[in-house]
This record gives structure tokens, C-alpha cells and sequence, in this order.
């Protein structure tokens, strides 16, 4: 059960990664230019791969190790 419930952790993680890279993407250039505090092309990036490597996906640098 535990390996379960770890499972829908990463992919509910997963998912947040994905919404936030979306979002991120939509965000007007102008913005982006204004806020280079943020980094931009690795948030969206990142959603890229998540969603267009199903099966090749390393969690390891996504989550922290358990304690």
C-alpha cells in the first residue's frame, strides 16, 4: 500500500509540474522580460519533458530524499 500511496504522490506532483510549466507558458513575453527572477525557459521546459517523456521520466532529481 505504501508503494501505492508513493505513487500518487509523484504523479500528483507530476501533474503540478506540468499545470505550473502550462500556465507559465502563457504568460505574456513582456511579463517574462519584466520578472528575470524567474527561471522562465527551465519552468517551461521542464513541463515539456514531463509531459512528452512518459516512460523516461527520472524522479530522483524531483524528489527530495525520504528521511
Amino acid at each position: 500500500m505504501a508503494a501505492f500511496v508513493h505513487s500518487i504522490d509523484d504523479s500528483a506532483g507530476i501533474k503540478a509540474i506540468e499545470v505550473i510549466g502550462e500556465a507559465a507558458s502563457r504568460i505574456s513575453e513582456g511579463f517574462r522580460l519584466e520578472h528575470t527572477e524567474l527561471p522562465w525557459r527551465e519552468i517551461i521546459g521542464m513541463r515539456h519533458r514531463l509531459v512528452h517523456g512518459y516512460f523516461e521520466i527520472d524522479l530522483d532529481p524531483l524528489v527530495p530524499p525520504e528521511e
